[in-house]
C-alpha cells in the first residue's frame, strides 16, 4: 500500500462562536492543509499520485479560504470553522475534484490534515 502526503498552506481569521476563551475573538492562522492518497498500485510511471498536480488542485480548492474570514464563508453557516470542520469541507471540495487526473487508477483521497498551529492539527478520514 502506498501513501502520498502534499501540504499547502494559507492564511486565513475565524473565531469560534459559543466557545468560552481567547478564540471567540477574531484571530488569523497560517493554515496547513496535507491531503493524503492512498493506492496499491504505483502505476505504470511509478507514482501513485502526480504530486505537482495534487499541490496544484489543493491551492485551487483552498484559494477560495486565503486572506478570508473563514466565518463569512458559506460552507460554515451554521457551524464553526474549527481545525475540524475545515478538515472535512476540504475533503469534501478535493473529494469532488477531478483526482483521477492526476492518480494512477485505484487511488483514492484517504484523508485531510489542517495544522491550525504548530503541534495542533486536526484530520478527517475517509469514511469507508
Amino acid at each position: 500500500m502506498f501513501e502520498v502526503t502534499v501540504e499547502v498552506p494559507f492564511s486565513a481569521a475565524h473565531h469560534l462562536e459559543n466557545y468560552d476563551g481567547r478564540c471567540s475573538r477574531v484571530h488569523g492562522h497560517r493554515w496547513k492543509v496535507r491531503a493524503v492518497v492512498r493506492g496499491r498500485d504505483a502505476g505504470p510511471g511509478g507514482m501513485l499520485v502526480d504530486v505537482r498536480m495534487l499541490q496544484a488542485l489543493m491551492a485551487s480548492v483552498l484559494g477560495r479560504f486565503e486572506g478570508c474570514d473563514l466565518n463569512l464563508d458559506p460552507l460554515f453557516s451554521g457551524s464553526n470553522p474549527s481545525a475540524e470542520n475545515l478538515a472535512t469541507e476540504i475533503f469534501r471540495l478535493l473529494q469532488g475534484a477531478p483526482l483521477i487526473d492526476c492518480s494512477t487508477p485505484g487511488a483514492w483521497l484517504e484523508a485531510v490534515e489542517v495544522e491550525e498551529t504548530p503541534g495542533s492539527s486536526a484530520r478527517f478520514a475517509s469514511p469507508a
